[in-house]
């Protein structure tokens, strides 16, 4: 449940538009949430498609969403 057959780049696509309505880069959120550049990046473009919950809720927190609003799977 949840997961598309291949889903890829829209996995990211609201964590792309909250970033980019708060005017947040990859590596500004990185440094923020504490999190690698890496991790955001993999999220941002699909390749995560479900993150750890502590990583969901320490993102959507510094963005001031919920975080069902990125990720309606949690």
């Amino acid at each position: 449940a949840g997961e598309e057959a291949g889903g890829g780049p829209d996995r990211g696509k609201k964590l792309r538009i909250a970033m980019a309505n708060r005017n947040v880069n990859t590596s500004e959120l990185a440094t923020r949430t504490g999190l690698s550049i890496a991790t955001i990046s993999n999220l941002r473009t699909g390749k995560i498609t479900k993150p750890h919950i502590g990583t969901a809720k320490q993102i959507a927190d510094c963005l001031g969403v919920d975080i069902y609003e990125l990720w309606p799977e949690f």
